[in-house]
C-alpha cells in the first residue's frame, strides 16, 4: 500500500501504537524515501520520534530493568553518537521478548523474527539510539568492549534481580537457583556474591 493511500489514522496507529519508526513505515509500505512520511507526521503535529524520545527520562523501573538485563543476556552497543540496547531470544520465548519490548516503551523498536543457519527461530528488537543509554555502556563495558560487573550495584533491586534470573537463572533443587555468570571475572563474582549475600 503506497503511503499516499495510508490514512492519517492508520499512519498514527503505526507510529504511535505499533511504535514503528519512519524508516520502518517506509520499508513496510514500499515508499521510496522518508520525506513524505516525515512531512505528514509534522503536519499532524508530531515531532520526530527520536527528538521526542530524547526528552523522556527512563523510569526507575526501566533503569532497574536495563541493569538486570545487562547482567543477563542484553547488550548495549555504540551508535555514531549514542548507544542502543539489543535483546534477542529463541522464539520459544516470544512472550518474554514481547514483555521486554513493552517494558521499554516508548524506546523499543519493532520486534523482528528471523531464522539462524541452524534453523532455530529467534525474536529480537533493539531500542532507539539515545543518550539515555550511554551511561549503561560506560557502567558495564571497558574501553575494549568487555562486559564487567559495575562497582555500584544499587540498581540491583528485587525487580532487576528477577529480570537477571529470567535471563540467566536456572532451578537446581531444594528451592535453590543458579545464575550463569561464567563470562565475568573472579573479582566480579566476589562483588556480586557479597552484594547478594548482604542484601538478600
Amino acid at each position: 500500500m503506497p503511503i499516499s493511500k495510508l490514512s492519517n489514522q492508520d499512519l498514527l496507529t503505526e507510529y504511535l501504537v505499533n511504535h514503528l519508526s519512519v524508516t520502518e513505515i517506509v520499508r513496510k509500505y514500499g515508499y521510496a524515501d522518508h520525506t513524505s512520511v516525515s512531512t505528514r507526521l509534522t503536519k499532524l503535529g508530531l515531532p520526530s520520534k527520536r527528538h521526542h524520545q530524547m526528552n523522556i527520562e527512563l523510569s526507575q523501573r526501566q533503569e532497574q530493568f536495563l541493569f538486570g538485563s545487562l547482567l543477563g543476556d542484553a547488550t548495549v552497543r555504540r551508535g555514531v553518537r549514542n548507544c542502543y540496547f539489543k535483546f534477542s531470544h529463541s522464539s520459544k520465548q516470544a512472550f518474554y521478548v514481547s514483555w521486554k519490548h513493552a517494558e521499554l516503551l516508548p524506546f523499543s523498536r519493532h520486534i523482528n523474527v528471523y531464522t539462524m543457519k541452524d534453523g532455530v527461530e529467534h525474536s529480537e528488537f533493539i531500542t532507539s539510539t539515545l543518550p539515555q543509554f550511554n551511561l549503561f555502556r560506560e557502567m558495564f563495558y571497558s574501553g575494549s568492549g568487555v562486559k564487567f560487573v559495575p562497582k555500584d550495584l544499587s540498581l540491583l533491586s528485587p525487580f532487576a534481580l528477577s529480570v537477571w534470573l529470567m535471563d540467566d537463572g536456572g532451578y537446581i533443587n531444594d528451592n535453590r537457583v543458579s545464575l550463569a555468570t561464567c563470562s565475568f571475572s573472579v573479582e566480579d563474582h566476589e562483588r556480586l556474591s557479597s552484594f547478594l549475600y548482604s542484601t538478600y
